[in-house]
């Protein structure tokens, strides 16, 4: 046996883009009985809970770099993870998304879908 041939990674298996939280952000609105029209206002509404207290956050500036200016995301991530976020942006480990890290996720459009649905079924 070869060296490359053992796992060496410690990663967590991959959820790929199509198979992960992001199908439950994207099929909201075809639900019946639900109070928003679809997940995006869902998404607004919920962040809008943490702006307030995003005024006490003593890096707000460092944390909106990190997310690519996302001022919601921000908030959220303010209001849960508090001032461990760039540790919390490194994880792997967090269930719900699919293997990826926060800050991986922040690269594509499904990964932010993943990281919104992680926190707002935080709510449910």
């Amino acid at each position: 046996m070869y060296l490359e041939d053992f796992n060496l990674s410690h990663k967590r298996e991959r959820t790929p883009e199509g198979q992960g939280f992001e199908l439950d952000y994207d099929r909201y609105s075809s639900r019946l009985n639900r109070k928003f029209a679809n997940a995006d206002e869902w998404w607004n509404s919920y962040s809008d809970l943490a702006q307030e207290e995003w005024g006490k956050f003593s890096r707000q500036q460092d944390l909106l770099e990190k997310v690519n200016g996302d001022h919601r995301l921000a908030w959220i991530i303010a209001h849960f993870v508090g001032e461990s976020y760039e540790h919390w942006l490194t994880r792997d480990d967090i269930d719900g998304l699919g293997g990826y890290s926060p800050s991986e996720c922040l690269e594509t459009t499904w990964g932010v879908k993943r990281l919104r649905m992680l926190f707002m079924q935080m709510a449910c």
